[in-house]
């Protein structure tokens, strides 16, 4: 019997192998798989392959790759085979911001070590890479390129489609980028300068620590007033929620002043669904907010003024306030303790305190 239900999208070629591939799906069953570099011999190989599916002469489960497995059980392929298959599975399972940056990588690893089998690939490869990657002027240092390379290969041996030829990679310290915070005087004048509507953004903000992302899609639908008189922001879709293994929301309880705020918004802006828009009345759009706030931190002498710098503060002042990292972390919608860290700078008072305390504390010992 035939095979039936085939859906096949154009072939397509990968930018630095040359290598065309097809993606085909069959009954529920979808796979990607090279076609080989002369586009000619690809269409003729994709003719045959369809007649063949469609006829029920084969299966897409046998469908031919460049896998290859050794008597031992190993398992090789080529490496632009399984950045292919690795990248289609980011994309489907992750964040695109995710698969935007592993993709960059991945191509920038398939730039250097060219059409080779994953056999072919050894450690002191992929430290040349990582040296290599440090030296091109593209976004990132060799660190970075090559976290996004241990991970993609290491999930094609989880994944059992080829063998590492070395157990062990270069090190590579997850050093995390500087975070910016700015001071109550920068945040002065900053104010100082702007107009009424971008003060009430900019407090917003320093109020409830969101992401631009969540602040830019805050419907009226977030803000819920409970029965008791609280009024508490839900944002139903966190930035790391694939992460995660189960669904939860996040809510923030709103005080008076970040109530005030989006009152005074809600006049202004009546029948908007979003809660901070444009003078027409629409929600930003991508990048605008973060163009607008850059233009008036220039206007005040603050340069590379953005709105993630808002959300730096906060971290920071609830750490200083002695408010619990577990507390923070939930306020800020992190997946992982680590990542509350990176937003809770030294602050030289509070150091001063907590010392102080413990001080307290030793110079009763050994009194009576």
């Amino acid at each position: 019997m035939g095979g039936e239900n085939i859906e096949t999208e154009g072939i397509t070629r990968h930018p630095f192998s040359g290598i065309y591939y097809v993606k085909i799906q069959q009954d529920g069953v979808r796979k990607n798989f090279p076609l080989g570099k002369s586009r000619k011999e690809a269409l003729e190989l994709l003719d045959d392959l369809e007649k063949k599916l469609s006829k029920g002469e084969i299966a897409l489960s046998q469908v031919e790759t460049s896998q290859v497995v050794s008597p031992n059980g190993g398992k090789d392929l080529r490496v632009e085979e399984l950045a292919h298959i690795h990248l289609e599975w980011v994309r489907e399972n992750r964040s695109d911001s995710t698969y935007q940056v592993r993709k960059h990588y991945v191509n920038l690893f398939l730039e250097f070590v060219g059409a080779k089998m994953i056999s072919e690939i050894s450690r002191l490869t992929i430290d040349s890479f990582k040296i290599w990657a440090s030296k091109q002027n593209k976004r990132g240092c060799g660190h970075e390129p090559l976290r996004h390379i241990k991970t993609f290969l290491r999930w094609g041996e989880e994944n059992e489609l080829c063998t590492l030829p070395f157990r062990r990679f270069p090190t590579s310290p997850n050093i995390p980028r500087p975070t910016r915070v700015l001071s109550a005087e920068e945040i002065q004048k900053i104010l100082a300068v702007v107009p009424d509507d971008v003060s009430r953004q900019i407090r917003f903000l320093l109020l409830t620590g969101l992401r631009p992302q969540e602040f830019k899609n805050l419907r009226w639908a977030d803000i819920i007033k409970e029965q008791n008189g609280v009024v508490r922001l839900k944002v139903d879709h966190p930035k790391a929620e694939k992460l995660m293994r189960s669904h939860q929301n996040r809510s923030a309880v709103l005080s008076k002043e970040a109530q005030a705020i989006i009152e005074e918004e809600r006049s202004l802006h009546p029948k908007t669904t979003h809660v901070f828009v444009n003078d027409d009345g629409t929600p930003y759009a991508k990048r605008i907010l973060t163009s607008r706030f850059s233009r008036w931190g220039a206007k005040a002498g603050i340069t590379n003024f953005k709105p993630y710098d808002l959300r730096h503060w906060f971290g920071t002042a609830q750490a200083a306030s002695s408010t619990n990292q577990s507390i923070i972390r939930q306020l800020m919608g992190h997946t992982k303790i680590t990542t509350t860290d990176r937003y809770i700078h030294p602050v030289d008072t509070a150091h001063q305190e907590a010392m102080s305390k413990i001080a307290s504390l030793v110079s009763n010992f050994g009194k009576n």
